[in-house]
């Protein structure tokens, strides 16, 4: 039956040299891993994805993956759950459906279930039946939060305007109005739309985009610091660097020395 075989809650730093090379372990489980704060990171096909806080990662043991408490991080606060692969069928849709990486908030149901399920575990020993009915809770929680994803191609139209509009211009010198305009909506139409269907702000979405575009640079190009701020479309170097430290809790110059030439392909902003 499908099992919860371990559960808990962690604190980590650079003394204890937390290093997971999932290709190694003989081991066969299945992991859900939530950072509450500070910032891990994990390998996905050859690339690190940065975990900051809010963001969760699954993946399967043994497996193509390496995660870890990367250098620029002085700690990383994690939960997990570890599932037995007799949740793989279930697990397998979830993670086609889910991608490897998910934003979750505190207050998410997912975090609580994680919660419940580290103090559980310091309970006890429960029967197999009691521990089968607590995987299959979790897996039905990851269900839940699947299906309630906004799909693209359901939001109202202007939304998937502005969508595109981010995604194709955010290198440009483009704001609200200009995001409003390609919608062809009012800015504040727009806004309200935003945060009724996606949960973030136009702006947020954009800025997250141009963050973004600008971590890849700095690890695969040698641009400077200030052409990087006017190819992703920010005003200045300075208002980059105040921005990226915001966003990242580093600056784009130790941001590029930390990340060295592994390569960002996906990154993760909350």
């Amino acid at each position: 039956m499908p099992a919860v075989l371990l559960a808990g809650h962690e604190w980590r730093t650079a003394q204890d040299r937390y290093d997971w090379d999932c290709r190694r372990r003989e081991d066969s489980h299945l992991i859900f891993q939530y950072t509450v704060s500070g910032c891990g990171e994990l390998e996905v096909g050859g690339q690190w994805v940065s975990l900051p806080a809010g963001t969760a990662f699954l993946i399967e043991v043994p497996g193509p993956f390496h995660y870890r408490l990367p250098a620029m991080s002085a700690h990383w606060e994690l939960q997990f759950v570890s599932l037995s692969q007799a949740c793989l069928p279930w697990w397998v849709h979830i993670v086609t459906g889910l991608g490897r990486t998910i934003e979750l908030t505190p207050e998410h149901d997912l975090v609580q279930q994680l919660q419940n399920l580290s103090s559980m575990s310091q309970q006890g020993k429960v029967d197999a039946f009691a521990n089968s009915a607590r995987a299959y809770a979790f897996l039905m929680g990851l269900y839940r939060h699947l299906h309630a994803l906004p799909s693209a191609s359901h939001l109202p139209l202007p939304v998937q305007k502005a969508l595109a509009c981010i995604e194709r211009d955010a290198h440009c010198p483009i704001g609200l109005d200009d995001i409003a305009l390609a919608a062809g909506v009012s800015k504040f139409h727009l806004i309200r739309l935003f945060r009724q269907h996606v949960g973030d702000s136009p702006t947020r979405r954009l800025t997250k985009e141009r963050i973004s575009s600008a971590a890849r640079m700095l690890v695969e190009t040698t641009l400077t610091v200030e052409q990087i701020a006017e190819q992703c479309g920010f005003q200045s170097g300075n208002y980059f660097a105040k921005a990226f430290r915001k966003w990242m809790n580093t600056s784009p110059s130790e941001f590029r020395r930390e990340s060295g030439i592994r390569g960002v392909n996906r990154l993760e902003i909350t």
